[in-house]
């Protein structure tokens, strides 16, 4: 059971030994980049947030680009980042270029707003190991005024009850991604909260804020599962 960051010779040693393991390289490797998830998953016809990622030229242009295409204010996050790290709401150049300060591989998306008059901004989280669903949560951000869900950046969890469908398609997007266990986040619009959208997918996912906050003993089910592949 491979956690972190693996190099991808590591992989192709354990491939080419027939060695049984998970995650596959094809697996992390879509989920680690958010771009070639975005691109993926809409050849798939899954709803997602438009996406956009950065190039090398001007950052005022490509501000400009951005704005026109997904409109102000949108997201910026790390292509390759994890625990809400350096994710960014701009609204001006300004912020724009404050973000490009702290990583310059950045993916620009679609803000979609989530707060409701109960909640803060959350996401809807399932938590798939083999086939299927572990948990169902919404991690919800710690103030009305943060973008960020992750337990890492003060966000809380609580169970959550989805739809028969929206978990089939859960199950779905973690199987098309070849991923044995892995979590599928969703983003339920204000507007219309039937008309989910993937965020993203997670690998290696972390789940100690369930295992302390809901008591659900999610690294025996995911060991007791990759002992099972073998």
């Amino acid at each position: 059971m491979l956690r972190g960051e693996i190099k991808d010779n590591v992989f192709d040693i354990l491939e080419a030994n027939s060695a049984v393991h998970t995650p596959h390289k094809f697996a992390k490797q879509l989920a680690d980049d958010k771009y070639k998830a975005f691109s993926f998953f809409k050849s798939l016809s899954v709803p997602v947030p438009e996406t956009l990622k950065a190039d090398s030229g001007d950052i005022q242009e490509q501000f400009l680009l951005a704005s026109q295409k997904l409109g102000l204010p949108f997201i910026a996050k790390p292509r390759f980042g994890s625990m809400g790290r350096n994710v960014a709401l701009i609204k001006n150049l300004n912020q724009f270029e404050d973000a490009y300060k702290n990583c310059r591989d950045l993916v620009f998306q679609s803000f979609i707003e989530t707060k409701t008059e109960s909640l803060n901004r959350y996401d809807l989280r399932f938590f798939v190991i083999g086939g299927k669903v572990a948990a169902s949560v919404l991690r919800i951000a710690p103030d009305s005024t943060s973008i960020a869900s992750n337990a890492h950046q003060g966000g809380v969890i609580r169970l959550y009850k989805a739809s028969d469908k929206l978990e089939a398609e859960a199950l779905g997007i973690i199987k098309s991604a070849g991923l044995d266990y892995g979590t599928a986040d969703f983003l339920l619009p204000s507007e219309e909260p039937e008309k989910p959208l993937l965020c993203e997918i997670n690998a290696c996912p972390g789940f100690e804020a369930l295992e302390t906050q809901l008591h659900i003993n999610i690294a025996e089910q995911i060991v007791d599962y990759v002992l099972k592949l073998k």
